[in-house]
């Protein structure tokens, strides 16, 4: 596998969490940022092939916002990963074109068979 995974993640503890999930499920996550605006800098360095992103970022963007610029350079999947329950900002998610929607808190297994559906070209 050995897929490389930019995490956008402002909150430490998670994003360790989720970078060592997916580390030991084979992996590649050199870089975590952690506001909307180092999206763009962080994935043109990293150049990875999935986004994992969360919405409510310390940003005066959010990751929904980040990721539509994202998508304008790029057409690397986004993962948002939220405990935000607005109705109104799951809709501007979806919205984003080449993006799937998971609610924290979730499942590590299934958080990797979504990730390894997608970049195996069989997304849900």
């Amino acid at each position: 596998m050995g897929y490389t995974v930019l995490i956008v993640e402002d909150e430490p503890i998670v994003a360790l969490e989720l970078k060592e999930t997916l580390i030991q499920h084979g992996y590649k996550v050199p870089e975590v940022a952690t506001t909307a605006d180092g999206v763009l800098e962080a994935f043109n360095r990293v150049k990875p092939a999935l986004v994992l992103m969360d919405i409510n970022l310390r940003s005066y963007t959010d990751g929904v916002d980040a990721a539509h610029r994202l998508g304008l350079f790029d057409d690397a999947p986004v993962v948002f990963l939220t405990g935000n329950r607005d109705p109104h900002v799951e809709k501007r998610a979806r919205a984003t074109s080449n993006s799937y929607y998971v609610q924290k808190p979730f499942d590590e297994d299934r958080l990797i068979e979504l990730l390894d559906q997608i970049l195996s070209g069989s997304g849900e």
